[in-house]
């Protein structure tokens, strides 16, 4: 409802501080954007952990048990697969929804809550749910 409220209220929308705002881009372009990223991370996640690491916040990289665990965990993922994704009009927050493909070859199909902040002008996932 609060969305709502922000795009029906242009006046209330632009009173949050300028790092407020820079943090919740808020246009179809930035949705665009997060789901993209979203697709690049799942994408990459199984081949270059490196990387998909450094789009990791502080707060996600301690949730993933340090760089051990993210990499102990997807060493036994073969394949991510995004089935789809959709960023909410905050730019903060995506659903996701998943099939993971196991070295052993079974799968599991979840549902992921991610959310997102912004650092040197892009994303990275803060928080991630199943849900």
């Amino acid at each position: 409802m609060l969305a709502a409220t922000r795009a029906t209220t242009p006046a209330k929308a632009a009173a949050p501080s300028p790092s407020r705002i820079s943090e919740e881009p808020s246009t179809r372009g930035d949705q665009k954007h997060l789901e993209s990223f979203v697709k690049s991370y799942y994408s990459n996640v199984t081949k270059d952990t490196d990387r998909t690491w450094d789009q990791l916040s502080p707060r996600m990289q301690s949730f993933a048990r340090g760089r051990e665990g993210y990499d102990a965990f997807w060493k036994t993922i073969g394949k991510a697969r995004v089935n789809q994704v959709r960023a909410y009009a905050s730019g903060t927050k995506a659903s996701v929804d998943l099939t993971f493909t196991r070295k052993d070859g079974s799968t599991s199909t979840e549902t992921h809550q991610l959310t997102f902040v912004t650092h040197d002008g892009d994303y990275l996932i803060d928080s991630d749910r199943l849900g």
